[in-house]
């Protein structure tokens, strides 16, 4: 969206680009989407669990799977199955912990097989 496609506004009015901001003006800029909060919920999603002990898990993910949710994909992500993995863990079910993850591992590996 271009800058003055009426988003930016001086004291409730839309200005132009070149707008030289005055003492007292108040500036605002709409966004065309708001923000959202991501909020992680858990979804019983399949994933391919290679190894995992009380302090690590190693996941095959699928191609194409997104990993974390973000704009236009808030569900259907591998933190959404995840989180469904470990939402009988104590740590998980208050909802302010949320997976660590290290991407790409098996590139790191790659030399060792």
């Amino acid at each position: 969206m271009p800058a003055n496609a009426g988003n930016i506004l001086a004291n409730d009015k839309p200005v132009k680009p070149n707008y030289k901001v005055k003492p007292g003006d108040i500036i605002q800029v709409v966004l065309p989407t708001p923000p959202r909060e991501i909020e992680l919920i858990p979804e019983n999603i399949p994933i391919n669990i290679i190894y995992e002990d009380e302090d690590v898990i190693v996941v095959n993910k699928e191609p194409g799977m997104v990993v974390h949710p973000a704009y236009g994909n808030y569900t259907g992500t591998l933190v959404n199955a995840l989180m469904w993995h470990f939402k009988d863990l104590p740590l998980f079910q208050t909802g302010e912990l949320r997976p660590g993850l290290v991407h790409r591992l098996i590139k790191t590996l790659q030399g060792f097989f």
